[in-house]
């Protein structure tokens, strides 16, 4: 069978724009993973920023605010953690997409217990302490979740609450031992 220049020059043409059309295509979804990519990552540093933001209010502010009216350890307005874990409680409830989570690989309290996932980027945290972040996307339960992690250094200062119970304060103590929850024994 032969077939006419103008046939010819048709499906060349056709051929190319087919070409032309999947390139443009393949790039569109490129350009527009890295654009959600990008999103994904800038609204999980603001939610990141506000829990780092709600343990410098409880430590800088709050904290000595209530040490200047009371000798006792008030835990809802003098523990960092407990404070930014039950805003972010409520935070959850209206948005429930977000989850922000200090795990912890010896944790006081196990609601911070690192998991398996959580567990293998801990190391990789400490190993680098010029890393700043580490992101990515696994998937997890079946779907696809991003994931945001950054160290959290603790200051020697706050140790005195978080190493044995002997120094902990009789609040902290008292929260934790129903169900001995403090991961050091003396």
């Amino acid at each position: 069978m032969q077939f006419s220049i103008r046939t010819k020059f048709i499906a060349a043409v056709l051929v190319c724009v087919a070409i032309i059309a999947l390139a443009g295509m393949q790039q569109l979804n490129r350009l527009t993973k890295q654009a959600f990519e990008r999103e994904i990552h800038n609204r999980t540093e603001i939610v990141a920023a506000f829990g780092e933001a709600t343990q410098t209010y409880v430590n800088q502010t709050l904290r000595p605010a209530t040490q200047e009216r009371t000798d006792d350890f008030i835990l809802e307005a003098m523990s960092a953690p407990y404070a930014t874990r039950r805003l972010f409680e409520i935070f959850n409830q209206a948005i429930p997409d977000y989850r922000y989570r200090p795990p912890t690989l010896h944790p006081p309290n196990p609601v911070d217990l690192a998991d398996a996932f959580a567990a293998d980027i801990i190391p990789r945290l400490k190993i680098a302490p010029s890393l700043s972040e580490i992101s990515g996307h696994p998937k997890k339960e079946g779907a696809e979740q991003f994931y945001f992690a950054k160290p959290i250094v603790v200051k020697a200062a706050r140790l005195q609450c978080h190493c044995r119970p002997r120094g902990a304060p009789a609040a902290l103590r008292d929260y934790h031992r129903p169900s001995s929850r403090h991961p050091h024994t003396e």
